[in-house]
């Protein structure tokens, strides 16, 4: 994404960059890359803003948009993006979720364990999921991870608890097995943006 940015910059269509309409398109194209897959959703303003640091002095500048409390502008080098983009891969690593099968047997656990812990599992606070329920090996997204424990073989599982269900539809997962980030749906007119090796899931 910088690369292509830096590219728009030294090419002869430089001033086209501090369009308000071709930063919302870059934008809506750079939001729709794989490699953004769970990072916040870049803003129109902030690639505005990367192009307005770059660009020479002498280059004409619109008027800026108005920034709202929740955007940030890009930083003026590169690696603020980049950094951004590693974080994220940094995150998914830590979910170690690519399996589809599922360890929910208690009787697995540890003996010197306890059957439940109320250690919260701080990694997962950041990010959203969603956990491959036992009883019907359905995946449904994640509300709350409540506990985490380790199985007598090693295995972590955690408690968690869906989203629309209540406290007595709560389950142990296995975290390597069961959980993963969460799906991100698909508007119709964004299906020319899927290639070939993507995860597709269809359903009514």
């Amino acid at each position: 994404q910088i690369a292509r940015m830096e590219k728009l910059v030294s090419s002869d269509r430089k001033e086209q960059v501090l369009v308000d309409s071709f930063c919302q398109k870059l934008v809506e194209e750079f939001n729709r890359s794989p490699a953004r897959v769970g990072s916040r959703a870049l803003q129109a303003t902030q690639v505005r803003g990367w192009f307005l640091d770059k660009l020479p002095a002498s280059t004409p500048k619109p008027a800026s948009l108005p920034t709202t409390s929740e955007e940030k502008p890009l930083a003026s080098e590169p690696d603020a993006l980049i950094s951004e983009i590693k974080t994220s891969a940094s995150d998914e690593e830590k979910v170690l979720a690519l399996d589809t099968s599922i360890s929910n047997n208690e009787d697995a656990l540890s003996a010197d364990l306890p059957k439940e812990t109320t250690d919260k599992v701080p990694e997962f606070e950041d990010l959203q999921f969603e956990a491959k329920s036992s009883k019907d090996s359905a995946w449904y997204d994640v509300a709350l991870f409540l506990a985490h424990r380790k199985t007598s073989l090693g295995e972590v599982e955690v408690r968690v608890r869906f989203i629309g269900y209540g406290a007595e539809e709560d389950e142990w997962v296995n975290v390597r097995k069961a959980v993963r980030q969460q799906s991100i749906p698909l508007e119709s007119s964004e299906c020319r943006s899927i290639v070939k090796g993507d995860l597709v899931l269809c359903f009514k």
